[in-house]
């Protein structure tokens, strides 16, 4: 977690490493691990049920894209697949968190704070459009949370008819969403 979040020393507005490097570092010692493993006559140690359970493919579902060849690699949760992995940034880091910091000053409203935070947050780590996000429903955010690796069931709409696919999202990420839900929006639904 710490690898994740440490700031980079010479730019304090920046991760010190992108979501793609914590990833690659990530399958890097995974691989490593399981080169232990299999040396010290323990080929379960890294594996889908071993001391560190891992998959053999990321987890990523989606109907139009099963013809492309998925590489293989260890997958743990712990090392995310969201868009952070994606190289292209269309907004940098230093905007989005200026886009954070506008929401906490021009908006009053406790709720639509919240709800504008959890915008932004879904907005960057899948990579969606703001109508793919739109079209979340709770019970997908409540399935996705049950889930052992959590998937999130997003509608595309560039295909020109409704296809869903599932993208794997991080814990905290829904989190963040059940805790918007549950504090700022039941009340409203409830009135």
């Amino acid at each position: 977690h710490q690898f994740r979040i440490e700031d980079d020393p010479n730019h304090p507005n920046r991760k010190a490493r992108s979501g793609q490097t914590v990833y690659l570092t990530g399958q890097a010692c995974l691989d490593f691990l399981r080169f232990v493993g299999r040396l010290m006559g323990d080929d379960n140690f890294v594996s889908e049920n071993g001391t560190i359970r891992v998959s053999d493919n990321p987890a990523r579902s989606n109907e139009f894209q099963e013809s492309r060849p998925r590489p293989k690699a260890l997958y743990h949760p712990s090392l995310g697949l969201g868009s952070e992995l994606l190289p292209r940034n269309p907004i940098t880091l230093e905007n989005t968190n200026r886009l954070r910091a506008a929401v906490s000053e021009i908006t009053s409203s406790p709720h639509l704070k919240q709800r504008r935070q959890l915008l932004i947050s879904l907005l960057e780590y899948t990579g969606a459009r703001i109508g793919e996000i739109n079209n979340i429903r709770v019970s997908d955010i409540l399935e996705a949370l049950r889930m052992k690796h959590p998937m999130l069931t997003l509608l595309t709409l560039k295909k020109g008819k409704p296809v869903y696919r599932k993208i794997p999202v991080t814990r905290l990420l829904l989190t963040e969403a059940v805790k918007y839900i549950d504090i700022y929006r039941a009340p409203i639904v409830r009135k």
